[in-house]
């Protein structure tokens, strides 16, 4: 009678462990299709935007490039019209994706909240809704630094270049002084993508939206458990 019993609660055992297992990784199987198929139409937009502004960042490198070549006489009118056409180029670029590029960051932003507020608290949620949240955040993460980063490159160059106007040789010529200065008062004005027209991406605004996250998931989670 013993082991009678024995072997029922052994094969109870069992039984529900292969269960659990089973919907175990059923559930992380859900999960993981539930994030592909999520994160694959921001993705894309990220991988637009980072191929866009890795473009306009060579242009960019190219008229420096052409700035620097040692001339007896630089022609600082044709360089102007080159300077304003790429201007005019990465501002209708720019104003084609900022409102895009605005829902990629807020919506990067929600994901980056919600997941380090999960990972203060894991108990609240099963291990494979864990998983997929946290894929999402690092998959947010990595596409959230890529589009930033490839944006604050063209802000870094487009400054180089009026740093470069400004330090180069002062013509004597009277027409050639006015056409650099002219040139120059151009140059001085930093291009720029931006978030919606609202501000421009540079290296501190990757900083400061991060910042941003961690000290409202901080404070709200302060005000939910005092």
């Amino acid at each position: 009678m013993i082991m009678n019993t024995l072997v029922v609660w052994k094969d109870k055992f069992f039984l529900s462990n292969a269960s659990s297992v089973l919907s175990a990784a059923v559930g992380f199987c859900v999960s993981l299709f539930v994030v592909v198929v999520e994160i694959l139409p921001m993705n894309y937009f990220a991988l637009y935007y980072v191929a866009v502004c890795h473009q306009l960042k060579a242009v960019l490198t190219d008229f420096s490039q052409k700035m620097s070549q040692n001339k007896p006489k630089v022609d600082y009118e044709n360089l102007l019209r080159s300077y304003n056409a790429i201007k005019s180029l990465i501002a209708s670029i720019d104003d084609e994706l900022s409102l895009l590029m605005f829902i990629e960051i807020l919506f990067s932003s929600s994901i980056m909240y919600f997941a380090i507020a999960v990972m203060f608290h894991p108990d609240t949620m099963p291990f494979p809704n864990r998983i997929s949240i946290y894929l999402c955040f690092i998959n947010n993460l990595v596409a959230f630094f890529a589009m930033t980063a490839s944006a604050a490159l063209i802000s870094e160059t487009s400054l180089s270049i009026g740093l470069r106007a400004q330090s180069a040789e002062s013509q004597k010529e009277n027409g050639l002084i006015f056409q650099q200065q002219r040139f120059i008062s151009s140059a001085d004005k930093e291009i720029s993508m931006t978030v919606w027209k609202i501000a421009p991406i540079r290296r501190e605004l990757i900083l400061g939206i991060l910042g941003a996250v961690f000290t409202y998931v901080l404070l709200l989670d302060n005000l939910s458990n005092p």
